[in-house]
């Protein structure tokens, strides 16, 4: 359920003294966090996603734009937040 993720997703970054102020951005759009993580998790999750470099894949499924050079970059840094 996408509630009980973002509600368990910002108390563990309030815990961990990295508070979610405001939802990242890609592309000019609001990532919606929820979605990032079940993309990331059903590719294997971060280190799956790194070593086979489907970050830009992600950002495609997040809505991104194809002409964006710096996608996967941007959209691993996002994660990494």
């Amino acid at each position: 359920d996408k509630t009980v993720f973002l509600e368990k997703l910002y108390q563990f970054m309030n815990d961990n003294q990295s508070p979610i102020s405001k939802n990242p951005i890609l592309g000019f759009k609001e990532v919606d966090l929820h979605q990032f993580y079940v993309s990331t998790h059903k590719r294997g999750g971060y280190d799956q996603v790194t070593k086979k470099k489907l970050w830009k894949e992600i950002y495609m499924e997040l809505g991104g734009s194809a002409c964006n050079t710096s996608a996967a970059t941007g959209t691993r840094k996002n994660y990494e937040k």
